[in-house]
């Protein structure tokens, strides 16, 4: 009985410890990366047109270069953010500036939330470290033209891999330590909620983690899913009332089909701008297709380019066929146009897909969430013109799970 207690007691000292470990690698990740991702680059255009729109005149409308009205193009949280943002510096350069220097500190705080997220999925906080490691080693070996994915600041890519991170380490915890308190069902539910009005491509995420947790408390998956249908209530009222249609996310699908499936089209926007099919056929670059879409209405011309779309994948199935493994290709193994710059990714990718091999059989929960975002997020953009900055909000689970097989074999080696 007093071993037990013994042990009991140096166990629970030994919380507080590992704790300020994690502390420790947190602030050392964060500080380091905050101090060297800064690089400057040129302003966004759809989400900056929507900024400047509220900015000068509070309508959330006119994500093109040409006046087309009211939209829901984008969802609504980054271009609110953006908008903040030039409210306290202006719409100068300091403004561009702090968009690029927010951007940097929300990447870094995406990889110095790492070792948590490794021990919230059981493993040990120096396998988030490892994780970190071979993503500064991945860029530094990039090309020099990729270093801005990470301090662009006109997308939100990076704040999207930062709120994957926090639901991650939020999910697991909840389902590793059983705590399916209606506190967290909130939790669950508003950053669900919060996180969709960031990034609507990852809404197939959530149904996939959620299987998971209605087994185990069904109560639990309703609140959250209660939750998060009301956060997005009121973005999907807006849009009934000025747009004529209950969008809840994004409503530009449909056109985004069809520039990406058509006679002219090709499997990377890169490609498609060089030619100058993107200029033919997204509002954003022909006068013709935006006063087309002012002239419908955006959810209309959206629903005919999305009938346009179909009806050419149905009479060039096959052309449709290679677009579609191109770009699959394209978005687990890019190029960025340079032959073979792109290796770093390549070998983090194929080290990545091996961990989550192994996982399958000693981490089934690691399995579960880390799987379900390498399987089911790319869905959404398999199908349109491929941008590197696609892979960007799960770039890291490649990472984290290549680091878990290294750590994985280390062990081996040394027993």
């Amino acid at each position: 009985m007093e071993r037990k207690s013994l042990a009991h007691a140096r166990g629970s000292a030994s919380v507080p410890s590992r704790a300020r470990k994690q502390a420790t690698y947190c602030l050392l990740i964060f500080t380091i990366f905050t101090g060297t991702l800064h690089n400057r680059v040129l302003r966004g255009f759809e989400t900056q047109a929507v900024a400047d729109s509220l900015y000068k005149t509070g309508q959330f409308a006119n994500p093109f270069r040409y006046q087309t009205g009211p939209t829901a193009h984008l969802a609504p949280v980054f271009p609110l953010l953006l908008t903040s943002q030039m409210m306290v510096w202006g719409d100068g350069p300091a403004y561009e500036t702090a968009k690029e220097v927010l951007s940097a500190f929300a990447a870094s705080l995406q990889y110095a939330l790492l070792p948590v997220l490794a021990v919230a999925l059981g493993w040990d906080a120096i396998t988030g470290v490892l994780a970190t490691a071979l993503s500064i080693g991945m860029f530094l070996l990039l090309p020099t033209s990729v270093l801005p994915l990470e301090t662009h600041g006109s997308w939100e890519h990076t704040y999207a891999a930062l709120g994957i991170v926090a639901l991650t380490i939020l999910a697991a915890n909840t389902i590793r330590q059983a705590k399916f308190s209606n506190q967290r069902a909130v939790a669950w539910g508003v950053g669900w909620g919060l996180y969709l009005l960031l990034i609507p491509s990852m809404a197939l995420v959530y149904p996939v983690w959620l299987t998971n947790v209605v087994r185990r408390h069904m109560r639990f998956a309703a609140l959250a899913t209660l939750c998060l249908l009301l956060t997005l209530t009121p973005w999907t009222i807006r849009n009934l009332l000025v747009l004529g249609s209950p969008v809840w996310g994004r409503s530009n699908l449909g056109l985004e089909l069809y520039v990406s499936n058509n006679d002219c089209a090709a499997a990377a926007f890169a490609e498609m701008s060089k030619s100058g099919c993107h200029a033919r056929t997204h509002p954003n670059a022909s006068p013709t297709e935006a006063r087309r879409l002012k002239d419908a209405g955006e959810v209309r011309c959206n629903q005919q380019r999305m009938s346009d779309a179909f009806d050419w994948i149905g009479n060039h199935a096959g052309r449709f066929a290679s677009l579609t493994v191109e770009r699959i290709r394209l978005f687990w193994f890019p190029d960025f146009g340079l032959g073979r710059a792109a290796w770093p990714i390549w070998l983090i990718t194929l080290l990545g897909f091996a961990g989550l091999a192994r996982c399958a059989v000693s981490n089934k929960l690691a399995a579960v969430l880390l799987g379900g975002l390498l399987a089911v997020y790319p869905l959404a953009y398999y199908p349109v013109q491929h941008v590197p900055r696609y892979r960007y909000p799960i770039l890291w689970v490649s990472s984290l799970l290549a680091a878990q097989l290294a750590r994985k074999r280390s062990h081996a080696i040394k027993i």
